[in-house]
C-alpha cells in the first residue's frame, strides 16, 4: 500500500501553461488539449470547407487528401486516376476479380 501512495504522490512533469504536474507525458500531453479547446494555441482552418484543427500539418495533409486535383497513380486498365498507390491498389481488385 505505501508503494500506490508513493507513485500517486511522485508527479514529475510540469504543464508551462499552468503548472499543474503529471507522473508521465501522455497525460501531460492529454492535459494541454483543454488549453488548445480554452483558445491558447490558433486554429488553422481550411479556406474550402468548415475543417479546423490545431496542427498545420493535419491540415496540409486535409488540403491534399479532400481538395487536390492531382491524381498521379492512373489505372492501365481503364484511366481512373487516384491519389495514393494504396487506392490504386484497391482499385485493381475490380479488374483482377479479388
Amino acid at each position: 500500500e505505501s508503494h500506490k501512495l508513493t507513485s500517486k504522490t511522485e508527479k514529475t512533469i510540469e504543464c508551462d501553461e499552468c503548472g499543474k504536474h503529471f507522473s508521465h507525458a501522455g497525460a501531460l500531453f492529454t492535459h494541454k488539449m483543454v488549453h488548445k479547446e480554452k483558445g491558447a494555441n490558433k486554429m488553422h482552418k481550411c479556406k474550402f470547407c468548415e475543417y479546423e484543427t490545431a496542427e498545420q500539418g493535419l491540415l496540409n495533409r486535409h488540403l491534399l487528401a479532400v481538395h487536390s486535383k492531382n491524381f498521379p497513380h492512373i489505372c492501365v486498365e481503364c484511366g481512373k486516376g487516384f491519389r495514393h498507390p494504396s487506392e490504386l491498389k484497391k482499385h485493381m481488385r475490380i479488374h483482377t476479380g479479388e
